[in-house]
């Protein structure tokens, strides 16, 4: 799942603490998942632990590929 896609199907407190879980603020992760912000692999990595694999490393780092 792309971040975008977590963004939109989950609560703000899911947001939250995957934000927090990952070490980064909300601010940040909707940056990164609303407006195609950088991400870095190790913060993608940190983002994939903390939604528990919901977000692949994968769609942070590159996008949709069915979107290509």
């Amino acid at each position: 799942m792309t971040p975008r896609a977590y963004w939109e199907s989950h609560q703000p407190a899911d947001r939250e603490k995957v934000a927090l879980d990952a070490g980064t603020t909300l601010a940040n992760f909707r940056h990164i998942a609303l407006y195609e912000g950088a991400c870095s692999p190790a913060l993608a990595r940190r983002l994939v632990e903390a939604s528990n694999g919901v977000m692949t490393l994968e769609e942070i780092l590159f996008g949709d590929p069915k979107a290509a």
